[in-house]
């Protein structure tokens, strides 16, 4: 089932940081998206690169608390976004962010590693944590960022028959853009 953006958990901050959004854009720093947001690592390192996070998605409801008190000590205007990215219209949250398709300067995340990992079993795209890797496309396909950055275990470039499959995917939805 779908669920629009306004039955995603919202707090205070939550639609405080939401309001100031579209008020530290304008502060010419570069915006970006963070999508599978974990407890913030990546996030940490793009923001003190210089980056305004608009946003960040992420479904782990304990990883989302985390996040929420590291943006509120650091008074920053990021919104949690505590979903799952699979019901998160990317149309819809560009247009509440304020953003048209091309402004975002960078989409950035890390899909669930299990599948690829070469610790695991390795099941890359029969497992559905494989798939979310493709969520990073479906994103970029709307926001159509300047950048994006998707990080990911070493196993990707070496795993099972079916990721090399997903290249060609890649590929195809590349050249049909």
């Amino acid at each position: 089932m779908l669920y629009t953006i306004d039955k995603y958990r919202t707090d205070e901050t939550v639609l405080q940081a939401r309001k100031d959004t579209i008020v530290e854009k304008s502060d010419h720093r570069p915006i970006a998206l963070s999508l599978f947001s974990g407890a913030g690592g990546l996030d940490l390192g793009i923001s003190q690169a210089g980056f305004n996070i608009l946003a960040c998605i992420e479904i782990d409801p304990y990883c989302c608390d985390t996040l929420r008190t590291a943006i509120r000590h650091e008074n920053r205007p990021t919104r949690v976004i505590e979903a799952d990215i699979r019901t998160v219209h990317p149309l819809e949250l560009m247009h509440e962010l304020g953003l048209q398709p091309g402004q975002l300067d960078l989409l950035f995340g890390g899909s669930p590693c299990q599948s690829f990992s070469q610790i695991g079993k390795r099941s890359s795209l029969e497992d559905e944590r494989g798939e979310l890797l493709f969520q990073i496309m479906r994103f970029a396909e709307v926001f159509r960022p300047r950048t994006i950055v998707a990080e990911q275990v070493k196993g990707l470039l070496t795993a099972l028959e079916p990721v090399r499959d997903s290249t060609s995917k890649c590929d195809t939805m590349k050249d049909e853009n």
